[in-house]
């Protein structure tokens, strides 16, 4: 694991935040655009805000998508951790090189496999 893939690590979760943030941002910018359309009187500046505001909401989709794609910090924990476990031979010296992230993602993996249970007995 490098230097970059740890501070990456630590960060997923902001990067998640700020992703969301922005898209809040920009979904806001577009609201208020469409609400100040209502107060203006000319059409010409109305179609200006409206442009705008559509502008805006297609802007806020990229950050949302990119929230959709960022794995959380146990998302990447398991992402890392699970193919290594299918090696059984690594496993010992992975949870040994890691045993943060490595801890991580075992609970991240139970807490998974119980939720997947759980939505499993709720359909019987």
């Amino acid at each position: 694991m490098t230097s970059l893939m740890i501070y990456l690590w630590t960060r997923l979760n902001y990067i998640n935040g700020f992703f969301i943030l922005l898209a809040i941002g920009l979904l806001a910018g577009a609201l208020v655009c469409g609400c100040l359309t209502l107060e203006v009187y000319s059409d010409e500046e109305s179609k200006g805000l409206l442009k705008k505001a559509k502008r805006l909401i297609v802007l806020s989709l990229f950050p949302i998508i990119a929230f959709c794609f960022t794995p959380s910090q146990k998302e990447a924990a398991m992402i890392y951790v699970i193919p290594k476990m299918a090696q059984s031979e690594t496993f010992n010296a992975i949870s040994k090189e890691t045993p943060e992230i490595t801890k991580l993602a075992l609970e991240a993996l139970k807490e998974t496999l119980q939720g997947m249970t759980k939505k499993d007995g709720k359909n019987d």
